[in-house]
């Protein structure tokens, strides 16, 4: 079985894609609410992050994606990289804020393990990268 480095760093970011769509396409609605209970802030300025945070997923997965499928050589592996790196801060904020807040004690565990997986397997994308497109 060969393994399709493109496909598989395309499933590793599907997620980023479906949950960015989700909050954009709601104008960040979609997880307002829930921002604003965990946050304190104001459920209209909530939604408005909750909104950029899905332009942030989608930017930082259009570059991963554009690098793997389309660059090639360092150019390739600059913008996986970089967008790799958005996801992983994306991911550890999103995990702090809504899943482990070690000040007040909360650890949703199942969760903090499901995004610690996520977190782990991106910086991966930037050699799956690399196999894709060999430097010459």
């Amino acid at each position: 079985m060969t393994l399709r480095v493109d496909v598989a760093a395309t499933l590793l970011v599907l997620m980023f894609i479906l949950s960015g769509v989700n909050k954009v396409l709601s104008f960040g609605s979609s997880e307002a609410l829930r921002f604003s209970a965990k946050t304190g802030l104001d459920e209209r300025l909530s939604g408005r992050i909750v909104f950029l945070a899905g332009a942030w997923e989608l930017a930082a997965s259009a570059l991963i994606l554009y690098g793997v499928w389309v660059l090639s050589g360092k150019r390739a592996l600059k913008a996986v990289t970089m967008g790799t790196n958005a996801l992983i801060l994306f991911t550890v904020l999103a995990t702090l804020i809504f899943y482990a807040n070690p000040m007040r004690g909360i650890w949703k565990l199942h969760p903090v393990l499901a995004n610690l997986t996520a977190i782990a397997g991106l910086p991966l994308l930037p050699r799956v990268c690399s196999l894709r497109h060999p430097s010459k």
